[in-house]
């Protein structure tokens, strides 16, 4: 997961939740750590109106690993919730593109820009897509 503001972290916490291991990225580990944080509220959250016990929280919460490292080994799917802007968008696929595997999915949280075009920054276009995620993202 790219980008670990309320959306990033949001899908963050959606796809631990799922029991998929999950690295939280954002420019720096502090910011990648307060992502984090949002999935920690949620889950005191969900144990204080009894939907989830200890266990299953510290389940959850140890499926997301914050970082700001660029450690795609393995990875099949990376989601990018980054700032609503094109060129940023671009910048980010167009540094994916350099290095993840070849065959990974690259998905962009876009609410309303171009997928087609940001995929022209990488040299996989048909490994691009776009997944949308309505707001709050952990519901």
């Amino acid at each position: 997961m790219l980008g670990a503001g309320m959306m990033g972290a949001g899908i963050a916490y959606a796809h631990a939740a799922r029991g998929l291991p999950t690295a939280l990225k954002d420019t720096d580990l502090a910011n990648a750590e307060k992502g984090k944080g949002y999935s920690e509220k949620l889950v005191e959250g969900a144990k204080a109106k009894g939907r989830m016990d200890d266990a299953k929280g510290a389940a959850l919460l140890g499926n997301i690993r914050p970082t700001d490292k660029d450690d795609y080994d393995g990875v099949d799917i990376i989601v990018e919730a980054v700032f609503e802007d094109m060129k940023v968008k671009k910048e980010v696929f167009s540094k994916l593109d350099e290095v993840v595997k070849q065959g990974a999915i690259l998905a962009s949280n876009t609410s309303y820009l171009d997928v087609d075009e940001i995929a022209t920054a990488t040299q996989r276009p048909g490994y691009v897509v776009g997944l949308h995620f309505f707001s709050p993202a952990n519901i």
